[in-house]
């Protein structure tokens, strides 16, 4: 005791054991002994518990605090909700649907498990645990280790040091893609760092998850794969690799207070000499607001939501991604979507596949498309009586852009029918179509009327059938488990004498893609095989490829 020196001593009998808990603003850090720890941190920044401690804990620290001191013992609240089994029940031991939490990250790591808790709901609010969600999240998490294991792959197969480069040096050289996933990360910097300061953690954990799936796996890295496949060293390639080193440095320290573990596998990985010895040590990461073109970000979001129509509608035609199309011609709705289309115009061109990219003016429709005016029979039925079929042939063939043009220069359109007799038609009694060539398709997107040609040339029966075996043979070296530096032999034996000619034509762009030091092209098996073997089918034709791994890299077997 400060005053008698005598042992200060803890009242053994207690009115209510949340009295005793309400001191605990004091009595955790024994602060009438350390006063000057107490007035350093008192009140205190944070506290957090489940919803039913709003008349229990939270309040009678609250009344403790305002009795003795006259001020509330903390700054922050945050009142959670409570984990419901999977049809909002309540766990409960003798209802059987308990669900423990040790045996749960044992099944699914604890990692997974906290960012599915983090991302489900508001923290406020209850959630229903449904276990196989947690399936996706792992999913996720496992996109996000594939991105770094791909990065981290070309990083040592072709040296590249990020202590002697950065984004900032190599700013010339750095791609539309480049620039956007570098202003995303710091937009979503911006966006995570706000959402956890207010505890809208649900928040910030999804746009962390959204960023990693959509921005960095399906768009960025799906745009890149080509420009570091280039065997020489290029600055576009190094431009490539700065960049991922500096999205993935700044998105494993936004993601280490969700996943910790996950995070400090990657930083150990990505961490310079100079840098702190653990993500936990170093500091929450800034955004750099110079970094920021939301301009760009938006011209992406055109393009992304322009490239995913594009790709339906090849599904819906039964185009493999894989196969080029001839064209495709883009109607933009206004000259924003305009401008940003013809910005990223080689971006959408490669990730649609398309041989050529063709943007209209706003409103302008392809050349082989015609506009038709169609008759609305229950408009000039009435009128026009027994004219209704003659006028319906005549409006065949007429051109429907003169029937619009004069519809919106006259307010009608006068047609002569035979004998003379001119009828005069009015907007209600036309509606106009688009007749398109039959190897057109057409959709109507979001921000432009969308027109693919699939037309075929030999040229894209040769490119598509070429990249049918560069599957085929990148699944073989998968399954030979080997490195993507190793070079490989190749035998394609193909019966069809057509698909024999076009795979010659298409020799070096098959060596190229699958690292072949040798590629031998047959109509029949050699005598003896000398490799991994295998049958495959390929658009209902058989076709033999022989794999081997080459004794020499990059200069056939020794």
């Amino acid at each position: 005791c400060g005053k008698c020196g005598g042992w200060m001593r803890r009242e053994p009998f207690v009115m209510d054991t949340w009295l005793d808990s309400g001191m605990a603003h004091t009595a955790s850090i024994d602060g009438l002994r350390n006063q000057d720890l107490f007035r350093k941190l008192f009140p205190y920044d944070f506290i957090t518990e489940a919803i039913d401690q709003t008349r229990g804990w939270f309040y009678t620290l609250l009344f403790t605090s305002t009795l003795l001191y006259g001020e509330p013992p903390y700054k922050m609240v945050l009142n959670q909700g409570h984990v419901l089994d999977a049809e909002g029940r309540k766990m409960s031991k003798s209802k059987g649907n308990v669900i423990w939490a040790m045996e749960t990250m044992s099944r699914y790591g604890a990692d997974p498990l906290r960012l599915y808790l983090a991302s489900k709901a508001a923290p406020w609010e209850n959630m229903n645990f449904v276990e196989p969600e947690l399936e996706q999240v792992i999913q996720e998490l496992n996109i996000l280790w594939n991105v770094f294991s791909f990065t981290l792959t070309y990083f040592k197969l072709d040296g590249f040091d990020p202590e002697r480069v950065s984004v900032e040096a190599l700013e010339r050289h750095l791609k539309p893609e480049d620039k956007w996933i570098i202003s995303r990360v710091n937009s979503l910097n911006r966006h995570v760092t706000r959402h956890l300061k207010s505890l809208n953690i649900h928040s910030a954990a999804r746009a962390l998850r959204e960023f990693i799936v959509e921005d960095l796996s399906r768009l960025y890295v799906r745009a890149i794969r080509r420009r570091v496949w280039v065997e020489e060293e290029t600055w576009d390639k190094t431009a490539v690799y700065a960049t991922l080193y500096y999205v993935l440095k700044k998105l494993t320290l936004m993601i280490a207070p969700i996943t910790p573990y996950l995070a400090e596998k990657l930083y150990q990985q990505l961490r310079l000499r100079d840098d702190p010895e653990s993500v936990h040590l170093c500091g929450w990461p800034k955004p750099d607001e110079r970094l920021i073109d939301e301009e760009l970000e938006d011209d992406v979001e055109v393009a992304r939501a322009t490239i995913s129509e594009a790709i339906s509608l090849r599904q819906k035609r039964g185009r493999k991604l894989r196969w080029p199309v001839k064209a495709l011609i883009l109607s933009p709705r206004s000259s924003r979507a305009q401008k940003s289309l013809k910005k990223l115009s080689e971006f959408i061109k490669s990730q649609v596949n398309a041989l050529e990219l063709k943007i209209l003016e706003v409103g302008e429709k392809p050349e082989d498309v015609k506009l038709v005016a169609k008759p609305v029979y229950q408009s000039i039925g009435p009128k026009f009586g027994a004219y209704v079929k003659e006028i319906a042939e005549r409006l065949e063939r007429i051109s429907g852009e003169n029937v619009r043009s004069e519809i919106e220069s006259q307010g009608s359109f006068k047609l002569v029918l035979s004998g003379g007799k001119v009828v005069e038609l009015s907007e209600e009694d036309l509606t106009f179509e688009e007749a398109l060539p039959k190897e057109f398709g057409k959709l109507e997107g979001r921000f432009a009327d969308i027109y693919v040609d699939f037309s075929e040339t030999r040229d894209i029966v040769a490119q598509s059938l070429a990249r049918e075996i560069i599957r085929r043979i990148q699944v073989m070296r998968k399954e030979l488990d080997l490195m993507i530096s190793d070079y490989i032999t190749a035998t394609i034996v193909v019966r069809d004498a057509d698909d024999l000619k076009l795979l010659e034509e298409m020799k070096g762009y098959i060596m190229e893609e699958v690292r072949a030091s040798e590629l031998e092209i047959c109509s029949e098996e050699p005598r003896e095989t000398k490799g991994y073997a295998k049958d495959w089918s390929i658009e209902g034709k058989k076709v033999k490829l022989i794999v081997a791994k080459a004794e020499a890299e990059g200069g056939g077997e020794s």
